[in-house]
């Protein structure tokens, strides 16, 4: 007789109690998870925006011009950007702007002898100048990423 009480008692247990525990956190309010993760924002140096800005002007360009986006994007040397964009900027800072473009994902660079021989813009960073508005494109050194 003692054996058949405990089941009863387990039933009990399984028929009514786990039920009204579920059904008492159900009725808990629910909260939405909190994000405590920051929004890394991507700090750009002046430099680095005008550089930025003129290389996606000149895709822009291309673009008007019928040039496919894929060869629209692609820019040679850092030596070519220097000597065509930026001749009255020293090749040291270019490599340096490029890079720092580079590490935050707006431009896509390929090394050889410790510099820049080709690079392009990245999808990222067409994206991002999209969606600028036209105002802060205009005043370049406005941007917010």
């Amino acid at each position: 007789m003692e054996s058949r009480t405990i089941d009863i008692n387990c039933i009990t247990c399984v028929f009514f109690i786990i039920p009204l525990i579920f059904f008492i956190i159900k009725l808990q309010p629910e909260v939405a998870p909190i994000n405590y993760e920051r929004k890394k924002s991507k700090m750009l140096s002046k430099d680095a925006k005008t550089v930025l800005y003129t290389l996606y002007k000149e895709y822009l360009s291309r673009r008007k011009q019928g040039i496919s986006k894929s060869k629209a994007k692609n820019f040679d040397s850092a030596q070519h950007i220097h000597s065509t964009f930026f001749s009255d900027w020293s090749l040291e800072n270019i490599e340096d702007t490029l890079r720092e473009l580079g590490r935050n994902k707006f431009l896509n660079n390929y090394y050889a002898d410790q510099t820049i021989y080709h690079c392009e813009l990245s999808d990222h960073a067409i994206v991002t100048m999209e969606n600028q508005k036209k105002g802060n494109i205009a005043k370049h050194r406005r941007f917010y990423f």
